[in-house]
């Protein structure tokens, strides 16, 4: 404490200014979201950090391992930073972002259903989708401007349908991905997954791509990449429908034997604007409701995505990559049980006599 105060190290520990920040951090009864939202008022007002109408608001879950459980909110979960089921907190919250600098907002703790009285049931639950629709809410209520909400496949429609509603029914723009074998009804009544539609665009190689188009992206780094995309037109989404579905990817080719992780499908309300500037995943490519072309960095017949992107990101892989060949497969093989055999006969020792008994 001493050093943030500017007094002398250990010697200066009873100095008055010393004193009053350590009160300040472990005895003062002060509220973190009023000192939160001044932190935001303040970074609205600086012009080197005032958010833009061009900018995204991201939302994701993050989850840290703690031991023991007499802390608030821990339980055993899923702890997304370490991949699997452990003990520990998790938290949803959102943040702020364009090409320059990106900084938080605001944080909600998620309590599971486990730890309270009644379950799921209970009055206090609420879901990850919940919390991130009252996130949501509190940035406009903030006044933080942004052009899309963008998040993983798990607050997508394939896992949280009602978050989506949400967005909906609010007016958000969003660009979320959803799982490739997400069923979808079509008109027809039948149900056919993103993974199966992409495998009818009629890639064969680059100089016969089908239907997929080329798009030059370019990164943060300034160099450039040859990517390829294709519009899906399925159920609710098409070019012409409230909500449209685009897939991209660095290399088609590989998507037969290796499918995404997740695919991209989004909506953005009428009047705005939408830019391409930022690299997504292997198999993910922003789309849209109808609304006016912004300025791009891209080329190509869809030169108008967003392509931010948060969570559910595998590694890129670079343009020209030629497919990594199928590994064969080895025939199964059936474990049997050995037989039973009968066990030799003991042969009886050089002082035992045939018929006689031990003593």
């Amino acid at each position: 404490m001493t050093a943030p105060a500017e007094a002398e190290a250990v010697v200066g520990a009873t100095h008055r200014e010393v004193q009053r920040l350590q009160w300040f951090l472990s005895e003062s009864p002060w509220e973190h979201e009023p000192i939160n939202d001044r932190r935001i008022e303040l970074l609205i007002q600086a012009a080197a950090t005032a958010p833009h109408g061009q900018g995204a608001l991201l939302l994701d879950d993050s989850g840290n391992r703690k031991s023991g459980h007499a802390t608030a909110y821990v339980s055993r979960q899923y702890i997304g930073s370490r991949a699997q089921i452990e003990n520990g907190i998790v938290a949803v919250s959102t943040a702020w972002a364009d090409e320059r600098i990106y900084y938080p907002l605001h944080t909600a703790p998620y309590q599971s259903a486990p730890t309270l009285p009644e379950g799921r049931a209970d009055a206090a639950f609420r879901t990850k989708g919940r919390l991130a629709a009252d996130l949501v809410a509190r940035a406009r209520t903030a006044g933080i401007p942004f052009r899309a909400l963008v998040a993983d496949c798990f607050y997508g429609p394939s896992e949280s349908p009602r978050f989506i509603a949400d967005l909906d029914a609010a007016g958000v723009p969003y660009v979320v991905a959803i799982k490739p074998n997400t069923p979808i009804m079509t008109s027809s009544g039948h149900t056919l997954t993103p993974a199966r539609r992409v495998v009818r665009a009629g890639w064969l190689s680059r100089s016969h791509p089908g239907r997929w188009r080329p798009v030059r992206r370019r990164y943060r780094d300034g160099h450039a990449e040859t990517w390829w995309a294709i519009e899906l037109t399925m159920a609710r989404y098409g070019p012409d429908r409230p909500h449209r579905m685009i897939v991209a990817t660095s290399d088609p080719a590989r998507g037969r034997p290796h499918w995404p992780k997740s695919f991209t499908c989004t909506g953005c309300a009428a009047g705005s604007s939408r830019t391409a500037n930022r690299p997504s995943t292997s198999w993910a490519g922003p789309t849209f409701r109808s609304a006016p072309a912004g300025p791009s960095s891209a080329t190509g017949p869809w030169s108008t995505w967003p392509s931010a992107s948060a969570g559910c990101t595998p590694p890129t892989i670079p343009a020209g990559t030629p497919p990594r060949p199928r590994t064969p497969r080895r025939p199964a093989t059936r474990f049997r049980h050995p037989r039973p055999r009968a066990l030799p006969a003991r042969r009886p020792g050089p002082n035992a006599s045939a018929g006689s008994a031990p003593a």
